[in-house]
């Protein structure tokens, strides 16, 4: 056996293409739905996938992260520039963009980070929280995060916490990592990631505290033959306060969707991949699974 693949048989890694698993015997559909509950065809664009509503496995349905995050933008509707919808107007003389978002209750998001622009151009990145009240229509700082970040990724634990994972401060891509405690609403420390990441996905397993992170950028500024996408999977355990590297994809991508359907089996759909120039990307439609050991 050659030693690329024990490479592929250790990290536990199955390629699969849309449409069903390869070389399984219990084979499962795989689609994306758009907005409108219609299934996307190869001919679609690589924007409408991203945007696809919905991931139908095996006729069952689940919300994409562009969902979940599409409805919060939605509550957030009332703060955003009607010029550039994906920033926040702060104040008068202050906008804030680059930044994550998660519901807390039924009428308060978090908002944490992002890089905050004045009316002369300055920018800053920043470490500063933001709480709004969607039923008074209220914005107020929150808490301070640990670390300046912005756009990091926010997964939501199973007692109510977040974890708030990577992103970027200034041109550094951070591994770190820092969980908000709802009850004190204030942030502690986590373990760091093994790999930096911005634009990467996660996922709680059913036990509560082991997140899996997939996939995102580690290097601004390169081509993805020089390693700006990454194609690492890593699980995080709360409860020892480590993460480890549990496999590597087949292809490097940033915000695919993770789903659970089995136990100790995630499978990787979708996200942007392949850059065909600096500033392009393509959405690949290839599903891979990652197994990890029980516990």
């Amino acid at each position: 056996m050659t030693s690329r693949k024990k490479r592929k048989l250790v990290a536990a890694i199955v390629f699969l293409t849309v449409g069903c698993l390869c070389n399984c015997s219990n084979q499962k559909a795989v689609s994306f739905l758009d907005k409108g509950g219609r299934v996307l065809g190869t001919n679609n664009p690589s924007t409408e996938w991203a945007k696809a509503e919905k991931v139908r496995v095996d006729n069952i349905e689940y919300e994409t992260p562009f969902c979940r995050k599409e409805r919060i933008r939605l509550e957030l509707s009332p703060l955003l520039d009607p010029m550039v919808q994906a920033t926040i107007v702060v104040d008068s003389r202050h906008k804030l963009a680059d930044w994550s978002s998660m519901q807390i209750d039924n009428h308060k998001i978090l908002i944490c980070g992002g890089t905050l622009f004045d009316d002369r151009g300055n920018k800053e990145v920043q470490n500063t929280t933001w709480v709004f009240d969607t039923a008074k229509n209220e914005l107020i700082k929150g808490s301070t995060m640990l670390e300046r970040r912005s756009s990091p990724e926010l997964t939501m634990l199973a007692n109510g916490d977040i974890l708030v994972s990577g992103g970027q401060s200034g041109h550094a891509i951070l591994s770190s990592c820092e969980i908000y405690q709802k009850n004190k609403r204030q942030f502690r420390r986590s373990c760091s990631m093994v790999v930096p990441r911005i634009g990467h996905s996660t996922l709680l397993l059913r036990d509560g505290h082991r997140i899996v992170l997939v996939g995102g950028e580690t290097n601004f500024g390169r081509s993805d033959a020089d390693g700006s996408l990454t194609t690492t999977a890593e699980l995080m355990d709360l409860e020892k306060n480590v993460s480890t590297i549990v496999g590597s994809l087949s292809i490097a991508r940033s915000g695919p969707v993770l789903i659970s359907d089995q136990p100790n089996t995630i499978k990787v759909i979708g996200g942007w991949s392949v850059r065909k120039k600096p500033s392009e990307s393509v959405w690949t439609k290839a599903v891979e699974v990652i197994s990890v050991a029980p516990i």
